[in-house]
């Protein structure tokens, strides 16, 4: 059984949640789509 270092760094510095968290500020900080809907 071979000790995959690139997998466990991933998992301990929480790859995914750092993409994602990236994913959602850029669409946070992006232009609104909805704000000049005719209300």
């Amino acid at each position: 059984m071979a000790f995959d270092f690139v997998r466990a760094g991933k998992y301990f510095l929480l790859w995914d949640f750092v993409k994602g968290f990236g994913l959602g500020l850029k669409y946070f900080f992006a232009p609104k789509a909805t704000l000049n809907y005719p209300s």
